[in-house]
């Protein structure tokens, strides 16, 4: 696992996870919260864990560098969790796999958590 993953404190039900699996390429986003003023991205087309990332926003990490390229893959780091889970000293890593937008001084929401994704009855 390149990210070790801690037990986030910013949920306030009692579900928390034990484990949280290492990909899940059906995960969704979830937990989505309102933001003011923030700098934020709209990524069209990218991934994290294998989750698959269509056209969502998301709040960049407060750090002086946010994008990277790892292995020739650009990289943006996200106020975000996975399954309740998040890097202990970083924000997550999610790869740019294709088009997105910054947006400077974004109001509105952004997604904060990825999720197993509900199996319909």
């Amino acid at each position: 696992m390149s990210d070790l993953l801690y037990q986030s404190d910013d949920f306030d039900d009692e579900d928390q996870p034990l484990n949280a699996p290492h990909s899940d390429e059906f995960a969704l986003t979830e937990n989505f919260e309102y933001v003011t003023n923030s700098l934020s991205i709209r990524i069209f087309k990218g991934s994290y864990r294998h989750a698959k990332i269509n056209d969502k926003v998301f709040e960049i990490g407060d750090i002086e560098m946010p994008f990277d390229s790892h292995n020739g893959v650009l990289r943006v780091q996200v106020k975000c969790h996975w399954y309740k889970w998040k890097p202990k000293h970083s924000y997550i890593h999610v790869k740019l796999d294709g088009n997105w937008q910054l947006l400077s001084n974004h109001s509105g929401e952004v997604s904060r958590n990825f999720r197993q994704a509900r199996l319909l009855p």
